[in-house]
């Protein structure tokens, strides 16, 4: 087939593929879409189905009689070298790639991040490192690299060492464990070790082929990690320093959906300065995403990439699995399940001692490690790009596979059972961060409360505040202005609102106006006859009904 059109076939049969069968694991197995895609591209790609030649056949329809179909190459062919060439497909996930780590960015919450920073620094560097060295020493002991400079030794070890941070909020939120102190330090030594495993990444993909055979290796050592501290840290203060123009700008362009685009391109102007640098380039696009994430549009840009997000990130899982070959997997089933050991006690261990210097029992610890184990999204995109530069085999991305889908299916459960029983401290966690005051308002009803925050929301939004509707149980509201970000939610018959000191006072003028609005209201309903209420409601100054609406 040509080109272009065998990209068209390509890509429509990865995009309904993926999308099927992560809609189908994630709703009727329980598991997260992303293991459906990945098995996805395991079934479609060009080493089972997608590898099979389509024959030449003639098809006999009444009246039309025979109608002959020529026969077709396989959908995605190998090269002479037995290796698989995503060709135009790389493109898609490329950019699927930059559009979920600017997401992840953007779902990050920074001040939380910072709150906790030093027990989740300690435990993220701790279960980072164990994890790395335990990864590529998994591999040297396995025979399948010289020494633990090896490019396969290096690229194992460093995707063992991020966690999956969707994954992670998502159980911990089915746990309803996300805000407790271990959930808040998972999250926060989730992202660190995310970072510490980019520039690991960074530092391999940097380094490539010819890594372990200069004679001045630590000095290019050096060199490499200290352009990745200053590219990531210069365009994380850079963004931050810039967040709020940037904010005012996108506003600007006087349509949600083009400020989402115009987003994205930035995200993508960093992957691209990231790129350049020798990072990879999904450190760019999270540390964009991470620099917007205070700004009062980030539920907006998260609502703008939606049908992208949905139609692309799909694409790059399922392109990861048809990278690899699962014929292969056979023979090396026994180091895939060692290497994931190893790596998982490497978490456990590296993240849980450090926690016991911050307050944590035993338990807590054991909560921590237990709830870093889940690799996705960032070693599965570094595996890739570390198979499409040569540095693996396709042996390699099937043990990486594996281990991802082990860890993913085996977390959720074991951190439901962790958490049932027992605090995880001995002492309140020392931390210091933003200080958010809670308030309980009762009404006589549930329905009168839903009502009240409706309206207050309302004003919130004429006063140019931006309002996400958040997806939790009741009604919950984020409502977000320049630095103000403040929660209404309900609960039974209680309004909730959360906010810091200034925030809570701009709550109070907003809901003490609503208030008095609604007063009005009923007093005027209140002592108003049925003509009255007429008038009221169908805007009449004289008698009318529901008949007159025609007129207007």
């Amino acid at each position: 087939m040509q080109g272009e059109l065998l990209f068209a076939f390509q890509a429509a049969i990865v995009v309904i593929c993926a999308k099927f069968a992560g809609r189908f694991f994630e709703r009727k197995l329980g598991q997260p879409s992303v293991i459906g895609e990945v098995a996805a591209g395991l079934a479609i790609g060009p080493f089972a189905l997608g590898g099979l030649s389509i024959p030449a056949g003639t098809v006999h329809l009444p009246l039309l009689g025979g109608i002959r179909f020529p026969g077709l190459g396989p959908l995605f062919p190998l090269t002479p070298s037995g290796a698989f060439d995503p060709g135009l497909l790389q493109a898609l996930t490329i950019v699927g790639a930059v559009v979920l780590m600017f997401d992840a960015g953007l779902e990050t919450n920074l001040k939380k991040f910072l709150a906790y920073a030093p027990a989740g620094l300690a435990a993220g560097l701790g279960g980072a490192v164990l994890s790395f060295v335990l990864g590529a020493a998994s591999v040297v002991w396995a025979g399948r690299a010289d020494s633990l400079t090896d490019p396969v030794a290096l690229v194992l070890g460093a995707v063992a060492t991020a966690t999956s941070v969707g994954l992670t909020v998502r159980v911990l939120s089915d746990a309803r464990k996300l805000n407790s102190p271990e959930g808040s330090t998972i999250l926060s030594a989730a992202v660190i070790d995310d970072v510490i495993g980019l520039v690991f990444l960074s530092l391999v993909f940097a380094m490539g082929s010819s890594f372990g055979t200069s004679p001045s290796m630590l000095r290019e050592v050096a060199i490499v990690v200290g352009k990745a501290v200053v590219v990531f840290c210069g365009l994380l203060l850079t963004g931050i320093l810039l967040k709020k123009r940037i904010s005012r700008l996108l506003l600007k362009l006087g349509s949600l959906e083009a400020a989402g685009a115009a987003a994205l391109a930035t995200a993508l102007l960093g992957a691209g300065v990231a790129e350049a640098s020798g990072l990879a380039l999904i450190v760019g696009a999270y540390v964009i995403g991470l620099s917007l994430s205070e700004t009062d549009m980030v539920h907006v840009l998260h609502n703008a990439l939606a049908p992208i997000r949905e139609m692309l990130v799909p694409v790059v899982f399922c392109v990861t699995g048809m990278m690899a070959d699962l014929g292969g997997v056979g023979s090396m089933l026994g180091f895939g399940l060692a290497y994931t050991l190893l790596i998982s006690a490497g978490k456990i261990i590296g993240c849980g001692l450090p926690s016991l210097a911050f307050g944590f029992n035993l338990r807590g610890a054991v909560r921590i490690g237990v709830g870093m184990l889940p690799r996705q999204e960032v070693g599965l995109i570094a595996a890739s790009l570390a198979l499409s530069r040569g540095l693996i085999g396709p042996g390699d991305m099937a043990v990486v596979i594996l281990m991802v889908l082990i860890t993913a299916v085996a977390t959720p459960p074991a951190i439901a059972r962790l958490f049932r029983t027992g605090s995880g401290q001995r002492r309140a966690l020392a931390v210091q961060g933003e200080e958010q005051e809670r308030v309980m308002i009762p009404f006589p009803q549930e329905a009168m409360a839903d009502f009240f925050v409706e309206g207050t929301v309302s004003l919130f939004v004429s006063a140019g505040y931006f309002a996400f509707r958040m997806p939790v149980q009741g009604k919950a509201w984020d409502l977000r202005k320049d630095d103000t970000a403040i929660t209404l939610s309900t609960q039974g018959r209680y309004l909730v609102v959360t906010a810091d000191k200034a925030g809570m006072n701009k709550a109070i003028v907003f809901m003490t106006e609503h208030l008095s609005q609604m007063k009005t209201m009923f007093s005027q309903l209140d002592s108003s006859d049925e003509e009255s209420i007429r008038r009221i409601m169908y805007g009449l100054e004289s008698g009318g009904g529901p008949e007159q609406q025609e007129d207007w």
